[in-house]
């Protein structure tokens, strides 16, 4: 049956004018492994997926655990921290992805730093840099949603990413 609804689904997203895919073609696809592995079908919105935040991180020159005992990601002020989704990337080559920071963190003083996207037919782990431009240290419990990424069709058929980062964890 999941089989059958994400081929289903394949179909309509191809027959469609193309554009960013809604929440529950998100959620059918997930099902059936693509898109996103180690997701979870409550962070899917309406248009997208809110991304969490892996139990490592970078910061000041540190690698840090998040833990039971240590829940939190500690960015200081004026400071940055290199960060990765718990979610890995399964892009097919028809599907790009974009992220960006969450508007909490946003008025927080957060800013993200990425590329531009995610390209067709990525599969791997998902950094970015997290830079606190206020004076005031900001946290990120472990687990919590910290960007949110969104999926959208290519115009045609792309021979999907294949280079260094491909499969990078």
């Amino acid at each position: 049956d999941v089989v059958v609804a994400a081929v289903e689904e394949l179909a309509a997203i191809l027959a469609g004018r193309g554009g960013v895919l809604s929440g529950e073609s998100v959620e059918r696809l997930i099902a059936a492994g693509t898109l996103l592995s180690n997701a979870d079908i409550t962070q899917i919105e309406s248009a997208s997926y809110d991304l969490r935040i892996a139990d490592q991180y970078w910061c000041q020159g540190k690698y840090y655990t998040l833990t039971d005992a240590a829940p939190v990601a500690t960015i200081p002020p004026y400071s940055f921290a290199l960060v990765q989704a718990r979610e890995l990337a399964r892009l097919p080559r028809f599907i790009v992805g974009t992220f960006d920071i969450r508007v909490g963190l946003f008025f927080s003083g957060v800013i993200l730093s990425n590329g531009p996207q995610v390209d067709p037919g990525y599969s791997g782990a998902l950094f970015c840099m997290l830079h606190n431009a206020s004076g005031t240290e900001v946290g990120i419990n472990r687990g919590d949603h910290f960007a949110t990424i969104q999926f959208q069709t290519t115009a045609t058929n792309s021979i999907g990413y294949n280079s260094k980062h491909q499969n990078k964890k």
